[in-house]
C-alpha cells in the first residue's frame, strides 16, 4: 500500500510529539474491544504499512460496532477474493501525514483519507463525529507513530456500500434471491405455483420485473385466488412468465428512452425510461432497480403486469366463478 503525506489542517501545530512506545498496530493489537479490526488488517495486509513511521490518524471500530454491520457483509470483506474491498474499508479510516488530535479539530472539516475520498469530522461541544453517523468514544489515544479515535460504527465509503448488497445478492439465482426478499413470499408462492422456480433457477440469463406483496395485493383478491387454482396453471404461467425477459440481463444504465421487449411469455412489455425513473406498460413503476442474480437481474416494480390478450376475460372468469359474484 502507498502511503503519501497530506496536510489536512493549517492550524495544527508544525510538529506533534509521538512518545508512546507502542504503534498504531501494537495498540490496536493490545486493546481487546479492537480485536476485530486486528483481524480485519491483517486480512488485508495493512499491518505492516500501519505499523510504520506515518504519522498516521485512525478512526478505529470496536467490535461492537463491527456487530453493528450485517453478519454477510463481514464475511463477504474477510474472504481473500474480496481483499481490494477490504483494503478501501479499512484505509477509508486513515489519515495519512499527519497526526490529528481532538484539541486540534475545527468545529467542521473534511479532510481526505488513505482510501482517497473524504470524511466529515464534527466537533459539538466534547463530542466529535465522523460522517455524522459515527462517534468517538475513545479521544486520542497516542501511539509511537500517530493517534487513533476509537469509533463506534464502521466508515463505509459509498461506492463500497452500493457493490456489497450486489455481490451478496449476485451470489443468489434469481428465485433464491425472491426468497430471501420478505416483500416478494406472494411471488415466491406464484412461481411455485406456476412450477416456474425450476427454469428461474436456471442458466439466463433472465431480466425479471418482481412485482412486491403489494402490488399483488392491488389485484381484485379473487383473481389472485383463480390464478393460484391448480386448474388456472397455464394462466399463471403466462402472467409469471409476462415478467420475464430471457436471454439478456438489463440493467437500467442500458435502458434507452423508449423500448419494446419480448417477454418470456410470447408479448411484449414497453419501458420507458425518463430521468430516473423507469415505468413498465406505463403504470408500473420499478421502485427497486438492478438487484443482480447470479443468472441475471431483478427489477422490483409495483403493479402486477398481465398480458393484454387474456387481462380481461381473465378477470371476468375469476370473478363470475368466485363465491363473492
Amino acid at each position: 500500500m502507498k502511503l503519501f503525506s497530506l496536510l489536512f489542517f493549517p492550524a495544527l501545530a508544525a510538529s506533534v510529539s509521538l512518545t508512546a512506545s507502542k504503534n498504531i498496530v501494537e495498540v490496536a493489537a493490545g486493546t481487546p474491544d479492537l480485536s476485530t479490526l486486528v483481524t480485519a488488517l491483517k486480512a488485508g495486509n495493512l499491518t505492516g504499512a500501519l505499523a510504520g513511521p506515518g504519522p498516521f490518524t485512525v478512526f478505529a471500530p470496536t467490535n461492537e460496532a463491527f456487530t453493528k454491520l450485517p453478519s454477510s457483509v463481514l464475511k463477504y470483506l474477510l474472504e481473500p477474493a474480496n481483499i481490494k474491498k477490504l483494503q478501501a474499508v479499512l484505509e477509508y479510516h486513515v489519515i495519512a501525514g499527519a497526526a490529528i488530535f481532538s484539541k486540534d479539530l475545527k468545529e467542521y472539516q473534511k479532510v481526505k483519507t488513505l482510501e482517497g475520498g473524504e470524511v466529515s469530522v464534527i466537533k459539538k461541544d466534547s463530542r466529535v463525529f465522523v460522517n455524522l453517523y459515527a462517534e468517538v468514544s475513545t479521544a486520542d489515544v497516542g501511539a509511537s507513530n500517530g493517534v487513533v479515535h476509537i469509533i463506534n460504527r464502521v466508515l463505509i465509503p459509498v461506492h463500497i456500500m452500493d457493490s456489497i448488497p450486489l455481490a451478496l445478492s449476485a451470489k443468489k439465482n434469481i428465485v433464491e434471491l425472491a426468497a430471501g426478499t420478505p416483500d416478494l413470499s406472494t411471488l415466491v408462492t406464484a412461481l411455485k405455483a406456476g412450477n416456474l422456480t425450476g427454469a428461474l433457477a436456471g442458466p439466463g440469463p433472465f431480466t425479471v420485473f418482481a412485482p412486491t406483496n403489494e402490488a399483488f395485493a392491488k389485484l381484485p383478491s379473487s383473481v389472485l385466488k383463480y390464478l393460484l387454482e391448480p386448474a388456472n396453471i397455464k394462466k399463471l404461467q403466462a402472467v409469471l412468465e409476462y415478467h420475464v425477459v430471457a436471454g439478456a440481463a438489463v440493467y437500467s444504465k442500458d435502458l434507452k428512452e423508449y423500448q419494446v421487449v419480448k417477454t418470456m411469455e410470447g408479448s411484449e412489455v414497453s419501458v420507458i425510461k425518463k430521468d430516473s425513473r423507469v415505468f413498465v406498460n406505463m403504470y408500473a413503476e420499478v421502485t427497486t432497480a438492478d438487484v443482480s442474480a447470479s443468472n441475471g437481474v431483478v427489477h422490483i416494480i409495483n403493479h402486477v403486469l398481465i398480458p393484454k390478450h387474456f387481462m380481461e376475460s381473465t378477470m371476468i372468469e375469476a370473478v363470475v366463478s368466485s363465491d363473492s359474484f
